[in-house]
């Protein structure tokens, strides 16, 4: 069946419902089905368009559709690449074009077809621009000693080198003591700045090498940070990661994945009832190893058996009885394909570390972040110079400010079509 026609998808949900468990009050349970921002879109017409029916099998009634990680860690790529993967910077060190050029990543592209190879290329963009930064904020080389930092000095690195790409303007001491409650006459130091007559500055030209460099790092973050949230399981991190990116998308015109955003943070908010709220905020992720901080996002873990089942399908050459696609369907070996697909090996390793990590192994790349942090560091690109413009994105500024206007209009239309949708459908 076709979960991209309205049709289609009345027969995959007419499917789905005998599989949801009853209540005692002969209801269905809510059962949440997670998918791409097509499936719920389609589930959620058709869902709403069946509402009228008598039985509530005939009405799909339990199905709430909901969006999961994988999918939206795809478009969160495709929308860096947009802005950070431009083809005229192959010569300016520590951007993906160049760290793609330089070091063969051959397999990523610009459309995110290939997201394994696409992502190993940001991952490894960013960490060579944070590595970067940090040499940069403490004045250290790539061969410098390894220094024994305290709990609390390494925690003060972290924030200096996150606030330097962070987006929100910085408060002023000023700032900070009204805040706080202290006047000027309690602050001495305030109190001598304010007696100061302050001359007129000339207006700096930007930096726009350097705005540049700072949100390449910071949205790659991101998306280690999210990466991360799932490795661990971390579902509020995960939640966090929707609510920023909602803003993205709506500044990149991206509506249906805006909705997207809405519905799972509603979600999460417990709209649909407390189960469906725990089921969408912390057992989303699967860990099919059975071991530490390997979680995996249950729409990959359906995106390979999707892949093996069709790979089976074409073995049948034509014989599409139901008996012939039950049987292959139980005939799948999904942990064996598990293992080897969820996460590509990029070099075989003879490490007695990596021989019982079952297929966790990564490549490596400390000679090509090693050449890259130090090309940026001899090129000085987290120094500020202004007027410096940066090669294929000359009139690069940050963008600090987000529509909450037009956001908010479009979050309350979200809201009474959701509130509508609710006392139709439950």
């Amino acid at each position: 069946k076709d979960p991209s026609s309205h049709d289609g998808m009345i027969r995959i949900s007419s499917k789905l419902i005998p599989y949801i468990p009853k209540l005692p009050t002969c209801s269905n349970q809510k059962t949440v089905l997670y998918g791409d921002q097509l499936y719920v879109e389609r589930g959620h017409s058709v869902s709403w368009g069946r509402c009228g029916e008598q039985d509530a099998n005939s009405k799909l009634e339990g199905l709430v559709f909901c969006p999961q990680e994988w999918h939206k860690k795809q478009e969160d790529l495709i929308v860096y690449n947009q802005r950070f993967n431009i083809s005229h910077q192959v010569d300016s060190p520590g951007t993906v074009q160049n760290i793609k050029c330089s070091y063969g990543h051959n397999k990523a592209s610009k459309d995110v077809s290939n997201f394994y190879a696409s992502f190993a290329l940001a991952e490894v963009t960013t960490t060579i621009n944070m590595l970067a930064l940090v040499c940069h904020e403490t004045g250290l080389t790539m061969n410098a000693t390894n220094a024994k930092y305290s709990k609390e000095d390494y925690s003060d690195l972290v924030d200096t080198v996150l606030d330097s790409v962070d987006l929100l303007p910085k408060w002023s001491k000023e700032e900070k003591n009204l805040a706080a409650g202290i006047s000027a006459s309690e602050d001495p130091d305030l109190s001598i700045v304010n007696e100061m007559e302050s001359e007129p500055v000339d207006e700096l030209k930007p930096d726009s090498m350097l705005n540049f460099h700072k949100d390449l790092t910071y949205f790659g973050i991101l998306m280690l940070a999210q990466k991360r949230a799932t490795q661990y399981g971390d579902g509020e991190g995960a939640l966090a990661m929707w609510k920023n990116s909602i803003c993205d998308y709506h500044d990149e015109h991206k509506p249906k994945y805006r909705i997207c955003c809405h519905r799972k943070i509603a979600a999460c908010a417990g709209v649909f009832g407390a189960k469906v709220q725990t089921d969408v905020l912390h057992n989303c992720f699967i860990n099919d190893q059975g071991l530490e901080n390997s979680n995996v996002e249950g729409d990959l873990n359906v995106e390979h058996i999707n892949c093996q089942f069709k790979a089976g399908l074409i073995k049948l050459c034509g014989n599409y009885t139901e008996e012939s696609l039950q049987r292959c369907a139980k005939s799948l070996e999904i942990t064996s394909c598990l293992q080897e697909k969820l996460y590509p090996h990029y070099v075989d390793s003879e490490e007695s570390m990596m021989k019982d990590r079952l297929g966790h192994r990564t490549g490596d790349w400390s000679d090509q972040v090693r050449k890259g942090v130090l090309e940026l560091c001899d090129a000085n690109v987290f120094a500020t110079t202004h007027g410096r413009e940066m090669p294929g994105a000359p009139k690069y500024e940050r963008k600090d400010q987000v529509d909450f206007k037009g956001l908010r209009r479009h979050i309350k239309r979200y809201n009474r079509e959701l509130s509508f949708y609710i006392k139709d459908t439950f």
